[in-house]
């Protein structure tokens, strides 16, 4: 009889270990990510209404054409890409694959998204400045 009592998980996968070039490199590519996420709204100066609200653009993507296949966050990194005009130019993977992605949208989906990635952004600005008062 088993010992896994119906659930059973693969052996452990080995530790790597990590030097300190690695974690240092590690550190600063999470310090990179941290700079575009916290700013994730810019805000152009306009007329009366105080300007137009814009996402921000991310990091460049990767250039892994099978892992971004398969990536469970290919729709919303496609319609970001293309909602800041950033899908990179041939031969990166993205060229193709955010065309793709978002082919079978329509406009008004587009904009649904950009309207409710800026509202949740701006809510979270909200938030953070210590809420409505």
């Amino acid at each position: 009889m088993s010992s896994c009592n119906g659930v059973c998980f693969p052996p452990p996968f080995p530790q790597v270990k990590a030097g300190v070039h690695e974690m240092r490199g590690l550190v600063q590519l999470r310090n990179e990510l941290v700079t575009y996420l916290r700013e994730d709204v810019r805000r152009e100066e306009g007329g009366e209404g105080g300007g137009e609200v814009q996402l921000c653009a991310l990091p460049d993507p990767l250039n892994l054409p099978r892992a971004c296949r398969a990536c469970p966050h290919l729709l919303a990194c496609s319609l970001h890409q293309r909602l800041t005009s950033a899908v990179p130019g041939a031969p990166h993977a993205m060229a193709e694959l955010a065309p793709q992605a978002t082919e079978h949208l329509a406009g008004a989906h587009l904009d649904f998204y950009r309207k409710w990635s800026l509202a949740t952004t701006l809510e979270k600005e909200v938030w953070k400045d210590g809420g409505i008062r």
